[in-house]
Parts: C-alpha cells; sequence; structure tokens
C-alpha cells in the first residue's frame, strides 16, 4: 500500500513490529560495561576475598546497588570498578589498595557475564534467575557451552518456575493465570492499528480516485 502524508503505511508497519518487540532491562549500549564489572566483582570476591560464588552473590542482591545493576544505572555501572562493587556488597569501608590482576577468560569470568546478559536478556531480576538456576550451575556448563549460556538458562529457568515451590519463593501466580503485559498491550493497540490502517487505507483511495478523475 503506498504511504499519504496524513499517515504513512509504513509508520503503521514499524509501531506494529515495535509492539512485537521483547523488552531488554536496559539500553544495550551499557551491556558490555554491566558484563566486565560483573565479571571484575565476582573475580574479586572469590579471587581476593576467598569467598563463595553463591554465598557472595546473595549478599549482592541483599544490597541496595543490585536494583540499580538489574536497571542498567549508567551511576554505578560507569562510575565504580568491579573491586568497589564487591566491597559494598562485603561492607567493606575501605577497598584495599592492591588487588591481584584479574584473568578474563576463567570460568567465573564466564558465568558472571553470562548471568548478566541472561538478567538484560531476559528483563528479569538477578534473584528470580538464580533462585532457579544458581551462579554455581551455570558455572558448571563452561566447559560445554558457548558464551552467552541464555539458551539453557532460559529453559531452565521456565521449567523450574512452574514448580509449586518456586511460585512460592518468589511470590508468583501460576503460569496459566499469569498476563503477558507486552501481550496486553498489544492486544489493547490493535483495534487502534487496524483503524489507521482503514483510514489509511481509505485515504489513498480517495486520492487515487481524484487523480484519475477529469479535471
Amino acid at each position: 500500500m503506498p504511504d499519504h502524508p496524513l499517515y504513512p503505511y509504513s509508520e503503521i508497519q514499524s509501531k506494529r513490529k515495535l509492539l512485537h518487540m521483547e523488552l531488554r532491562s536496559y539500553d544495550e549500549s551499557y551491556l558490555p560495561n554491566a558484563m566486565n564489572l560483573m565479571s571484575s566483582m565476582l573475580e574479586c570476591a572469590v579471587d581476593h576475598f576467598h569467598q563463595d560464588a553463591d554465598r557472595f552473590f546473595h549478599l549482592f542482591l541483599l544490597s541496595p546497588m543490585c536494583g540499580q545493576f538489574e536497571s542498567g544505572d549508567p551511576a554505578l555501572l560507569q562510575d565504580h570498578t568491579g573491586l568497589e562493587l564487591c566491597c559494598m556488597a562485603l561492607g567493606k569501608l575501605d577497598p584495599p589498595s592492591y588487588v591481584p590482576s584479574i584473568e578474563e577468560h576463567t570460568p567465573l569470568s564466564w558465568a558472571a557475564r553470562s548471568l548478566t546478559y541472561c538478567q538484560w536478556y531476559m528483563n528479569r531480576t538477578f534473584r528470580e534467575i538464580v533462585l532457579c538456576v544458581p551462579l554455581s550451575e551455570i558455572l558448571s556448563w563452561y566447559s560445554t557451552l558457548i558464551f552467552p549460556a541464555v539458551s539453557p538458562v532460559r529453559l531452565q529457568w521456565k521449567k523450574r518456575l512452574s514448580m509449586p515451590k518456586m511460585q512460592s519463593e518468589l511470590g508468583l501466580k501460576p503460569l496459566s493465570n499469569r498476563g503477558s503485559p507486552l501481550k496486553s498491550l498489544i492486544d489493547t493497540s490493535i483495534c487502534c492499528i487496524r483503524s489507521l490502517h482503514l483510514y489509511s487505507a481509505t485515504i489513498c483511495a480517495f486520492w487515487r480516485m481524484r487523480s484519475s478523475s477529469p479535471s
């Protein structure tokens, strides 16, 4: 259908595609920094402070910065180092002046980056994810998977989320009774889109008739 200046058909199509897009946790431009920061924080906790990965991540979940991290807050992701976040989660006021160098390509770094990517991609909280798929389990997949480990995490997450015990811990209703906010948005907007589509078709037909009629 040809475009019309009053309401281009291409604009209707672009809005329809927008409604069907999956929402992410924050802008993708912040994702690389978030993955590096999570990797650095966990490496500091495990290698320098000798913390258990799951136990430390539980402390991270209880800290106020967890919500900032999940939403991609630039003040957190750009103004702090992994060491600083690690010390904040552990309640240490003065970060050590020297920390051993951290290797980038380690199983823990891979697991941290995969978890961060999954949180961004799935648009869920870290708590919702690790309660179903613990960090240590993601870590165990290092030798068999290629980064990022989003597909198995999503698969296990959906499978375990359907368990009544898991829903109770998360305070969720059964999945069969939960509506998708995005689906609701599409359902409520589809009539409007169809009306605009018909309106555009009517206007285009009118202009074709007018242009083809003798002056």
